[in-house]
This record gives C-alpha cells, sequence and structure tokens, in this order.
C-alpha cells in the first residue's frame, strides 16, 4: 500500500519504516535456521544469531502498524464494498502470481511433479512458502477493516487505548503473566487476533502526538526489551529446544521496540530531494522485495555456500536486499508487471 495521506502526499517516515522493516525481515529469515539450530546451542555462534534474533523481530509488527494506520485512517474504509474492490485487487494477483511461482520452483528444486490440483491444496493449507503468513493474515485484517473502521470513528483516543489494552490482555499480557508465574493462572478469551494490536497501535501513533516524555519513556525501553528477550531466550532455552517465547510476535517486546521505532522515524525531518526520492522509490518497492526475498535466499544457499554462519547470514542478507530491491525496481518499469507482481 502507498504511504499518502488523505491530500495524497507522501507520508516519507511511513517509507523509510518499510526500508527498515523489510530488511529486518530478511535478517530474520537469513537468520532463522541457526538461531534454531539446538546443536548451537550456547556456543559463540548461537549468542551471535540470538543477538541477531531479537533485534530483527520487529518488521512484520511495523508492516501492520503501517497497514493500521493507513487503512484505518482512510476514508475508502468507510464503505466496505468499495474498500474490499481496490484491496483485494491491489494484493490478489501478486500473491496468486508469487504462490504459483514459488510452486513451480519447489517442483523443479525437490523434484516433485506437477499438479495444479496440488498447488491449489497448498495455496489453501498455507503450505507453498513461509513467510506468505503474512499476507493470509492481512486478506483476513481487510475482511473486518471496514468494521473496526467503524468503532475508531466512534471512540475517542483513550477509549482506543483501552481497545488496544482488550486486544493485548489475552494475547500479550496473560501469557508473560503467566510465565512469570510459572504456571497457567491468567486465562482470558482471545477478542481478536494479536497482530491486530499493532494494527491499532499504528494508527494510534500515526494519528495522535505522543509527549516527548512517553517517547522519550519508550527510546529507553526498547534497548532494555532487545536484551530481555537475549537473555530470556538464552535461559530458558536448552539442548533440545530453542525458547522463542520471548521474541514472540505477541510479546511486549515487539510492541515496545516497534512502537519506538515507528515514534523515532516519525520524528526525521528529510529536506534534500534527492534523498526523498530514493527513499520513496524504495518504500514503493518493499512490497515486492518481501515477496520475492525467501526465493533470492533459497537461491543463494545454493549458488553461494559459506562456511562461517555469522559472514553467511550477514553476507545473505545484504546481498538480498541489494539483489531484490534491483529485481523490483527492474519490474516496476514493465507496466503490466508491476501490476501483477507488486
Amino acid at each position: 500500500m502507498k504511504s499518502m495521506n488523505q491530500q495524497g502526499e507522501k507520508i516519507l517516515y511511513l517509507e523509510m519504516i518499510r526500508i527498515v522493516a523489510i530488511f529486518s525481515v530478511i535478517l530474520l529469515h537469513c537468520n532463522s535456521e541457526f538461531f534454531t539450530n539446538t546443536t548451537l546451542f550456547h556456543t559463540k555462534i548461537w549468542w551471535f544469531t540470538d543477538v541477531i534474533n531479537a533485534i530483527s523481530r520487529f518488521g512484520v509488527p511495523l508492516f501492520f502498524m503501517i497497514s493500521g494506520y493507513l487503512l484505518l485512517s482512510s476514508p475508502t474504509a468507510d464503505n466496505f464494498a468499495s474498500f474490499y474492490k481496490k484491496r483485494f485487487f491491489k494484493i490478489l494477483p501478486p500473491f496468486l502470481i508469487w504462490s504459483f511461482i514459488y510452486y513451480c520452483d519447489n517442483c523443479i528444486t525437490y523434484h516433485m511433479p506437477f499438479r495444479i490440483q496440488d498447488f491449489f491444496i497448498h495455496l489453501g493449507t498455507q503450505n507453498i512458502v513461509y513467510h506468505f503468513w503474512y499476507l493470509y493474515s492481512i486478506l483476513f485484517f481487510y475482511l473486518l477493516t471496514p468494521f473496526i473502521k467503524k468503532i475508531i470513528n466512534q471512540c475517542d483516543k483513550k477509549e482506543l487505548y483501552f481497545f488496544l489494552f482488550l486486544i493485548l490482555l489475552p494475547t500479550t499480557i496473560s501469557p508473560f503473566l503467566n510465565r512469570l508465574a510459572q504456571k497457567w493462572c491468567f486465562s482470558f478469551p482471545m477478542l481478536i487476533d494479536g497482530y491486530w494490536g499493532y494494527f491499532l497501535l499504528g494508527y494510534l501513533l500515526g494519528t495522535y502526538p505522543v509527549e516527548k516524555k512517553q517517547q522519550n519513556i519508550l527510546y529507553c525501553l526498547a534497548p532494555v526489551c532487545v536484551m530481555a528477550a537475549i537473555l530470556g531466550t538464552a535461559r530458558t532455552s536448552s539442548v533440545d529446544q530453542i525458547d522463542t517465547f520471548y521474541t514472540g510476535g505477541y510479546q511486549y517486546h515487539a510492541f515496545i521496540i516497534s512502537a519506538a521505532i515507528f515514534l523515532g522515524f516519525k520524528q526525521i525531518k528529510i529536506k534534500n530531494k534527492l534523498l526523498i526520492q530514493s527513499i520513496t522509490t524504495l518504500g514503493n518497492l518493499s512490497f515486492g522485495l518481501y515477496l520475492c526475498h525467501v526465493w533470492i535466499i533459497e537461491k543463494l544457499s545454493i549458488t553461494l555456500p559459506l562456511s562461517e554462519v555469522h559472514t553467511q547470514i550477514i553476507c545473505y542478507s545484504l546481498i538480498t536486499f541489494v539483489v531484490g530491491y534491483a529485481i523490483t525496481y527492474l519490474i516496476s518499469k514493465v507496466k503490466i508487471l508491476n501490476k501483477i507482481l507488486m
């Protein structure tokens, strides 16, 4: 989705967040196979992957926050028919085509027979490529957005923050309290999916001003949360299993870190026209890079095997980031490809 306000002007800080978010997603995916490898647990290599995992978990939350701000503040969402038409026709073609590309590539790579019925089965069971879970989620978010928008239109700032609390109570607050108590003693039924918390948080932080004191508290808490995630994961993991509780998408660490990054970029003012144009271009291409980056990582693992884990993680991340943007930039220059692939 384009980062435009109601007057059609670019929101530059959202484009900057997109760029940082997509790099963090790439870094996370290049790191994940080593972080979850129990044979590496407590080695220097694993500690490196633990740090990378903790500092790269904010990408998808930021994407949800951007979408939440743009969609929930858009007048288009007030009419569900026109909203569905605009949003679904935008995302479905690249989603379906890239799913087909990944399926065909899997058939070639793993010597599987191509069957169109198998493609649709894998498509329906979310079993084509792992990072497309986000697309399935955002499609369902689109279905509810017009109705959540009606709630938001009737609420003030305090009521919306209480709504955010109600979303986080069963998905974030309760699991954390249960972990501290070391037994399940706080149980609340889920209101809606926890990622709606990011959706609403993005709208709140993008719409309402945040006091400087509150911003500074978030900026101080963010690195503390990163350290807590690193040490908490190490403390509760073992050679039998890597515990990912402290870096889960619903955990309070991710909300605090993502909020701090969102507000930090919101404060940045850039006047250089060339830099603004470059940021805008890269921001617009970030969705295309999200779609294709796993394909690039998989090809790198075949064509450029590296023996050192930390070297592989960093090199694969940087190469995927640069090559992916180059590919999406070329695609964007062909009108029909830009329309159906991005």
